[in-house]
C-alpha cells in the first residue's frame, strides 16, 4: 500500500511538471502566434516511456519471472528509450531562436521540459535498478553502470547524427554505420563522457533525496 501511495505521489508530481511545462508552451505561443517548439513536447512524450517501461519490466519481474524472453525485450526496449529523458536537455540550443518574446521565458520553459525529463529518467533508473537488483543481483550494479555510456552515446547519436529509439528496427543498417563512425569521433566521445557522468552523479543526488532521515 505504501509502494502504491509513493508510485502514485511520484506520478502525479511529474504529471503536474509536465502540465507546468505545457502551459509554458502555450504562454508562448498565445504571445507570438508561433508553432516553434511544438516538438519539445513529443520529446517530453517519449521522456516518459521509460518510465512506463520499467513498471511494465517490475511487472513482469513480480508476476513472470521465469519469462526471460520477455524481460530481456522489454529491458532492450526501455535501454533504447532512456536516452530520450536526459536527451532534452539539448533542447536549450534553441534558444537561439527566441524572438518576439524574452529570452528568460523561453529558458524557464526549456529548463521545465527538461527537468521533467530528466526526472522521469532518472526514477525509471531507479525502478530498473530495483528490479535487477532483484532478478540478478551480482550483475545488477554492473548492468546499470554500463547504460550510463550507453545512454550518453544515444544522447549524441540523436542530437548529432538525428537518429531515433526505433532506427534499430526501422533502419539498422544505417545505425550500425552511424555508430562505427562515432566511435572515434572526439564529439561523441566528449558528449558521451559528459552526460553519463551527469546522469550517474544526478541520480546519486535522487537516491540521497529519497533517503529517510534519522533524527
Amino acid at each position: 500500500m505504501q509502494l502504491i501511495h509513493t508510485r502514485t505521489l511520484q506520478i502525479g508530481s511529474l504529471s503536474a511538471l509536465s502540465v507546468l511545462s505545457a502551459t509554458f508552451l502555450a504562454i508562448r505561443f498565445g504571445i507570438t502566434h508561433g508553432g516553434w517548439y511544438v516538438m519539445i513536447n513529443w520529446n517530453l512524450f517519449l521522456a516518459w516511456m521509460p518510465l512506463f517501461l520499467s513498471l511494465w519490466f517490475e511487472r513482469i519481474t513480480l508476476n513472470e519471472p521465469g519469462s526471460k524472453l520477455k524481460l530481456a525485450s522489454v529491458g532492450i526496449l526501455w535501454l533504447l528509450f532512456f536516452p530520450n529523458a536526459p536527451y532534452v536537455i539539448t533542447d536549450f540550443i534553441h534558444i537561439q531562436h527566441s524572438s518576439g518574446i524574452p529570452a528568460w521565458h523561453d529558458a524557464l520553459m526549456i529548463f521545465s521540459y527538461a527537468m521533467t525529463s530528466l526526472i522521469c529518467g532518472l526514477l525509471s533508473f531507479h525502478w530498473m535498478r530495483q528490479n535487477l537488483m532483484r532478478i540478478i543481483p551480482k550483475w545488477s550494479e554492473y548492468v546499470m553502470l554500463a547504460v550510463l555510456p550507453l545512454s550518453g552515446f544515444g544522447i549524441y547519436l540523436g542530437r548529432v547524427k538525428r537518429l531515433n529509439s526505433w532506427h534499430p528496427f526501422t533502419k539498422p543498417g544505417l545505425l550500425i554505420q552511424q555508430i562505427l563512425e562515432s566511435l572515434v569521433n572526439k564529439q561523441a566521445i566528449l558528449m558521451t563522457l559528459e552526460f553519463s557522468v551527469m546522469i550517474g552523479i544526478s541520480y546519486l543526488v535522487l537516491l540521497s533525496l529519497m533517503q529517510k532521515e534519522s533524527v
